[in-house]
């Protein structure tokens, strides 16, 4: 199976609607995970434009676990400490708050999103399409 990229406008409309949904996030407060941070070093909402023209293609919405948390989360994976882990416990009930206040955010801006039926980005919203028009929520009224 070969990769092949949307066309140039879908890929220009996913950038604009991916820097619309950064944009309403960090005028929420959220700190926002850089796209070119190693994942490793930093966490935050992160936005992600997935260029593909399959299925998959679109842009998501998630939180990046704190790096130590995640590395905890990873360590009781590995060592199979079992589902009673403090670490899995305490990060899947981060990544699922998160998860919803992500969408409870972008919703009140205008977004329309839904959970990524995607086995491979787990506690991620896909945004399908940004506010109607008119003023951003957090323009300067003057």
């Amino acid at each position: 199976m070969r990769y092949e990229k949307a066309t140039p406008g879908t890929c220009r409309a996913r950038d604009r609607l991916a820097a619309h949904a950064r944009n309403a996030l960090a005028a929420a407060g959220l700190p926002l995970m850089p796209s070119d941070l190693e994942v490793t070093l930093g966490s935050g909402a992160e936005i992600e434009v997935d260029y593909g023209a399959d299925a998959a293609g679109g842009v998501y919405a998630t939180w990046r676990l704190h790096p130590q948390l995640a590395r905890a989360a990873a360590y009781a994976i590995g060592e199979e400490t079992g589902e009673d882990d403090p670490a899995l416990l305490f990060s899947g009930a981060v990544a699922v708050a998160m998860e919803r206040a992500l969408g409870a955010i972008l919703t009140a801006a205008g977004f329309t999103v839904e959970e990524a039926d995607d086995e491979y980005r787990p506690f991620t919203l896909r945004i399908t399409a940004g506010p109607a028009g008119g003023p951003d929520p957090w323009a300067d009224p003057e």
